[in-house]
């Protein structure tokens, strides 16, 4: 089983150990279970219009309340760019096989966090399972995909482990 936890944050630096209950249960999630998974699998797997997927619907719907995503201030920006960029990652990956971040260049310049420059983060709870962190989206294409191995860095590991 797959799970993400939001509770770790990156201004941590890579390589950490902590306490915590930040691997607990409540703090960690199936990854298969949210919006940005079912919404990539309608689009790569099942050939949804992105306008039909989960992942533009929850979008669409922050939009109308007046909220912005992932800094984009309008449905037609985030159509026009994050759906392109998405697609694009996609149609690489299954291209050219997963490459390390730094190689492939998947530059977005709406999108300059600098986890974004990384591959994608992981954290080890105190049982050793691993939780996603960061780079949901690119696990989620290499799934979709059948590639059982992508590279990733560890942001922490639990004192426990």
């Amino acid at each position: 089983m797959t799970f993400y936890t939001s509770e770790i944050r990156l201004s941590w630096g890579l390589g950490r150990v902590a306490g915590g209950d930040w691997d607990h249960d409540e703090n960690c999630n199936r990854l298969r279970e949210t919006t940005t998974y079912r919404g990539l699998k309608q689009r790569f797997e099942e050939r949804y219009d992105w306008e039909e997927t989960a992942l533009y619907r929850r979008a669409k719907r922050r939009f109308e309340i007046g909220s912005t995503v992932r800094r984009y201030d309008s449905i037609e920006a985030y159509r026009n760019s994050r759906c392109e960029y998405l697609d694009e990652l996609y149609h690489s990956i299954k291209r050219d096989g997963y490459r390390p971040n730094k190689v492939a260049g998947h530059d977005n310049p709406h999108e300059d966090a600098y986890a974004h420059k990384l591959d994608p983060l992981v954290v080890i709870g105190r049982s050793g399972e691993i939780c996603w962190t960061e780079g949901y989206h690119r696990f989620v294409i290499a799934s979709i995909l059948d590639i059982d191995e992508i590279p990733v860095y560890v942001l922490c590991r639990h004192e426990e482990w």
